[in-house]
């Protein structure tokens, strides 16, 4: 083939050359693809087995090498195992010598606590026994030192010389124990002689009565004659509900032998005096002369009133009647004038009394009646001429009838009085619209008396007069009214005499209408507390006795409490009253109230007229003790009283001394706080928590309302003073005022569980308190607001205020006194109306405070209400919770007849708050 041959024809001769390269190229990729991987395989297989000898030699030469260390890492690991098997028993061997060592020491801690616990118990009876060898010494030095004085004009004590004057002067008064009880014989003694009529006319407590039988220190006991004893008695339905009344208290005995008094219930019978007088000299208790008996006539009708004794010798016996005619006398000190008991009531009216607003009603002066002459030419000493001309004078306001009219009747009474006209209720309506009720002496005149008899008819004008609020204008010169030996008539009547008759209208028209509504304030305390019932009736009876032999009336009985926890009431608490390490005057001591200490220093006026009257028992605490002078702290300060000596150098008291002296009028003391909880166990051990070194603290106490007891759970906070948990008979609101024994103090700080208070606060608000004890002192204020949308009704308002009328008791001081007339003199009806709503229990108290005192409540600090976030839903909270505090209020307005409440605009903060000082003094407070 010849590429020559191509040259005329170049073109196609490229084009089949380009054609053969192409193909020499394909062939020659092929043979490579073919052949390629199999001379790469070999490469490889030959590379990889050159790879695997090597390989194989290198582990022959390691192996021996690894087998060493091997062998080397396992000896090494045995001995580091033996060795750690040999720490680990040693430290086994030490833990067990320090467990040893340990509940050794553990024995002797806890037997040194125990020997510690008994050394201070021991202590503080030593301490204790200390303190009463003390004032026995005192009593006996003094005692020594007036015995010398009696004998010798100088007395020589200690090589110094003192006057005889100054000797008659003990540093101090005598702390002297009561006397021993007198242990009655089982007889009653020997037989007395009777006296004559004569002689028993001018009887008195001191020849008359047999003051051996009733001791200071014993109770005060008395026996009551059954029926079957003086059959001369007729049946009586009031009769049986006096007979049922005295046999039902505490002071009443089975035992004649035991009793200090005999009361014998008599009403008039068909018997003739000599009958009578035989069956009263043959009572069993007679002993001849009839002391200390105690005849109580029950009359049935007016016109028989009081003459079963007529011709009867009483002997030494004490009369209890409504009026002493011929021939038995009225022995002032010693018998005693009660008020009719017409009928056998129970219960108090109250509900149908009408309020003491306002001051002057319709009419000025009310009087109806008509005379009932025992002559037919007889005159009573205030003439119907006289009461026509009065009438005459005093125009459209005075309602003076002397004669019944068109009255539907006219009432029965004895000759020489005045007979009254119509039923009850149409008096009590016509007095119920008057401002003064006028009462007549009869002219039954006893000449063995001081002066005119009361007579049942005037008894029972005035009784009816004191329940509708309208005041008693007695015209008499000598006359004697119900337990008018210890009630002060003078205070809720005017008594005037006869012959101010025809200027009875100036006098009238003269008196304020304050003086109006204290007269008629006055006289509605005396009937609800003396007169409204016969067993009150009955009870103010056996109390003038008591007045009259010189005995005080019986202590309140403490209430019963039951504790929560299975050991008792208190939680233990390791006492370390230290406040930022620095220990605190009278918080370390305990300084408990002294109790019953004027029990023979208040006057029977004092406390029969006074809320809450002579009825209730004795108080042990009182917060109207007279005050000392200031003087009092420097010159023979008694007890409990401790002064810095700044203080007793007569320096300016700064800080500093402040806060830890409480000075003051009033002896040193403590306050003891009250918190009421239900069911918020953390928010109650937070409060306590809060309460830690809090200075003059007594104690804690926990009323739980809840029925359930506390958790097993629950940690109580030591804060170093006892806590005491109480757990009432049921949920009440009324539990805060309980005055628990466990009070020792007369200062209570009653305690809502969610009031958060400083300490600088709660110190404040005692000491203002200390000089307003007989008022409520605290934080939230409240006051009442008229509602003018419904005339007559009070509305309670808790919005910010320029004066306020109360302050809530779940943050305020309140005396224990008011614990105990909060729960035993206050109407029950009250108290059933606080558990029917679960509130008001503190308007209550605000309201029974001022009743009893007439003052306002006593605010401090600018705190007016408590937030606590974090507590769960409080009664307060509730919607209703106002509209049942607006039915509260004038609930109480209807049961005391007025509103109590009064209104006040100043609130108290520390003497030097806001006031700029100079730099070396400190304010008493710092913050308020």
């Amino acid at each position: 083939m010849a590429f020559g041959n191509c040259v005329p024809r170049r073109l196609s001769c490229v084009v089949r050359y380009r054609r053969v390269v192409l193909f020499l190229l394909v062939l020659v990729v092929v043979i490579c693809g073919f052949l390629g991987p199999s001379f790469l395989f070999v490469s490889l297989q030959s590379a990889t087995q050159e790879t695997r000898q090597n390989i194989q030699f290198e582990v022959i030469e390691l192996k021996p090498a690894a087998r060493s260390l091997e062998q080397e890492g396992v000896d090494m690991l045995q001995r580091r195992v033996m060795e750690l098997e040999r720490l680990r028993t040693s430290v086994r061997n030490e833990l067990r010598s320090l467990e040893r060592r340990r509940q050794e020491a553990q024995r002797r801690t806890q037997a040194q606590v125990s020997s510690l616990e008994h050394a201070r118990s021991e202590h503080e009876k030593v301490a204790k026994e200390m303190v009463k060898s003390q004032r026995e010494l005192r009593s006996v030095r003094m005692s020594l030192r007036q015995a010398n004085a009696v004998n010798s004009k100088v007395v020589r004590d200690g090589g110094n010389v003192m006057s005889e004057e100054q000797a008659a002067v003990p540093p101090m008064l005598a702390e002297v124990l009561p006397p021993k009880r007198i242990f009655l014989p089982d007889s009653l003694g020997s037989v007395n002689p009777l006296p004559s009529k004569t002689s028993s006319q001018s009887c008195g407590m001191a020849d008359c009565f047999d003051f051996s039988r009733c001791s200071l220190t014993a109770p005060f006991l008395f026996h009551v004659y059954p029926r079957s004893a003086f059959p001369a008695s007729s049946q009586s339905s009031v009769y049986d509900v006096i007979y049922q009344h005295l046999t039902s208290l505490r002071d009443y005995t089975s035992t004649p032998q035991h009793a200090c008094v005999f009361v014998l219930i008599s009403t008039k019978g068909d018997k003739t005096g000599s009958e009578i007088e035989k069956l009263l000299h043959g009572l069993p208790s007679w002993q001849g002369d009839g002391r200390n008996h105690i005849l109580l006539d029950v009359i049935s009708t007016v016109e028989a009133s009081n003459r079963v004794w007529n011709d009867v010798n009483i002997g030494r016996a004490i009369l209890a009647q409504t009026s002493f005619p011929p021939p038995n006398p009225y022995r002032r000190g010693f018998d005693i004038v009660i008020p009719p008991m017409l009928s056998g009531s129970t219960t108090p009216v109250w509900t149908n009394l009408p309020n003491q607003l306002p001051a002057f009603r319709k009419h000025l002066l009310y009087f109806r009646g008509e005379f009932t002459p025992r002559t037919d030419n007889e005159q009573p000493r205030t003439t119907a001429d006289d009461l026509t001309t009065l009438k005459n004078r005093g125009l459209e306001q005075l309602f003076i009838s002397t004669t019944c009219g068109d009255v539907a009747h006219k009432n029965p009474s004895l000759p020489g009085e005045w007979a009254m006209c119509g039923s009850s209720s149409q008096r009590l309506a016509s007095l119920s619209q008057s401002t003064y009720s006028l009462i007549l002496s009869s002219t039954l005149v006893n000449p063995h008396s001081q002066g005119s008899q009361p007579s049942t008819t005037a008894l029972i004008r005035l009784t009816e007069s004191l329940r509708s609020g309208a005041v008693p204008v007695i015209l008499a010169d000598t006359l004697q009214l119900p337990f008018n030996d210890v009630i002060n008539w003078h205070e809720a009547a005017l008594i005037l005499p006869e012959a101010r008759v025809t200027e009875l209208n100036f006098i009238l028209h003269a008196v304020s209408e304050a003086d109006v509504l204290k007269l008629r304030w006055q006289g509605r305390f005396l009937w609800e507390t003396y007169l409204s019932t016969t067993s009150r009736i009955v009870d103010a009876m056996i109390a003038n006795v008591r007045s009259h032999i010189g005995l005080p009336p019986p202590a309140i009985p403490d209430p019963k409490t039951l504790g929560v926890f299975d050991g008792g009431k208190t939680i233990p608490q390791e006492i370390h009253p230290f406040d930022n390490g620095v220990p605190i005057p009278l918080s370390n001591v305990e300084v408990m109230s002294p109790q019953f200490q004027h029990n023979f220093t208040t006057s029977s006026y004092q406390l029969w007229n006074r809320p809450p009257g002579a009825l209730t028992g004795s108080s042990p605490v009182t917060p109207f003790a007279p005050p000392l002078p200031s003087g009092f702290q420097y010159i023979g300060a008694g007890r409990g009283q401790h002064l810095h000596p700044t203080v007793k150098e007569g320096g300016p008291m700064n800080g500093p001394e402040f806060e830890v002296v409480l000075a003051g009028n009033v002896p040193d003391e403590q306050f003891t706080i009250v918190l009421l909880t239900y069911d918020r166990n953390q928010v109650l051990i937070a409060a306590i928590q809060r309460l830690q070194h809090l200075q003059y603290l007594r104690s804690v106490l926990v009323v739980w309302n809840n029925p359930q007891k506390p958790p097993n759970t629950m940690q109580w906070p030591d804060i170093g003073v006892p806590v005491h948990v109480i757990k009432p008979g049921k949920n009440s609101l009324n539990n805060r005022f309980v005055p628990f024994k466990e009070i020792e103090t007369e200062a209570v700080l009653s305690m809502d569980d969610d009031a958060h208070l400083r300490h600088d606060e709660i110190l404040l608000a005692f000491r203002v308190w200390r000089e307003n004890r007989d008022r409520i002192v605290g934080f939230p204020g409240r006051f009442h607001a008229w509602d003018a949308r419904h005339p007559g009704s009070w509305n309670y308002n808790a919005n910010y205020s320029c004066e306020l009328s109360m302050v809530l008791t779940g943050a305020a001081f309140v005396h224990k006194y008011y614990f105990y007339m909060y729960t035993y003199t206050m109407p029950e009806i009250i108290r059933t109306k606080v558990d029917e709503y679960m509130n008001c229990e503190d308007i209550a108290m605000n309201f029974l405070v001022s009743h009893i005192t007439r003052k306002p409540p006593v605010k401090v600090t600018s705190r007016w209400t408590f937030r606590c976030p974090g507590c769960p839903d409080t009664l307060s909270s509730d919607d209703t919770h106002f509209t049942e505090r607006h039915i509260c209020i004038n609930y109480l307005v209807k049961v005391y007849g007025y509103m109590p409440l009064l209104n006040t605009q100043f609130r108290a903060d520390s003497v030097l708050f806001k006031t700029r000082i100079s730099h070396d003094r400190t304010k008493c407070f710092k913050f308020i």
